[in-house]
Parts: structure tokens; C-alpha cells; sequence
């Protein structure tokens, strides 16, 4: 099934890299306040999304660092059983 979402998803990253780069054009060789202006006014249904996946994208940055927490835990454990096997004695 994710094969069949993979040209989607990338079709939507290309539109995405190329938006994004051509903001940054724009707003690197005008700076000023008048074309950041534009630049936010002509994207602001972009933000919209972004703001809407932000605390899924937390809530999933929050379960990665308590699974690698978790990891580390055990990995810990093991080598306390480890060591207490072998009397003490290095690893």
C-alpha cells in the first residue's frame, strides 16, 4: 500500500522544495519588507497544514525520544545482568 502513495508523496515534495526555494530566491535578492510582505501573503494556505501537523509531529517527536529512552533502558539492564554474571570483571 505505501507503494502506491509513493509518487504522490513525491510529486507533493517537489512542489513543496521548489515553492520553498523560489520564496527564498525572491526574498535573497529582494529583501525587502515589501517582498517578505508579498511572500507571506501570496503563502499563507501553506501555513495552515503546517500548523495542523505540528502537534501530531510533537506527539511523534515525544514517542521517538521515549522508544530510544526505553532502548537504552534495556540495553542498560543487559549489561548489569552481563557484569554480574562474569563477577565484576570488566565487560
Amino acid at each position: 500500500m505505501d507503494d502506491d502513495r509513493a509518487p504522490i508523496w513525491t510529486l507533493g515534495g517537489i512542489a513543496v522544495f521548489f515553492k520553498v526555494l523560489a520564496v527564498v530566491l525572491v526574498i535573497w535578492y529582494d529583501g525587502s519588507r515589501q517582498s517578505i510582505q508579498m511572500a507571506i501573503a501570496i503563502n499563507w494556505p501553506f501555513f495552515i497544514p503546517l500548523l495542523l501537523l505540528t502537534p501530531f509531529l510533537a506527539l511523534w517527536f515525544r514517542l521517538l525520544r521515549a522508544r530510544m529512552k526505553r532502548k537504552k533502558l534495556i540495553e542498560q539492564e543487559w549489561k548489569v545482568q552481563e557484569t554480574e554474571k562474569t563477577g565484576g570483571k570488566g565487560r
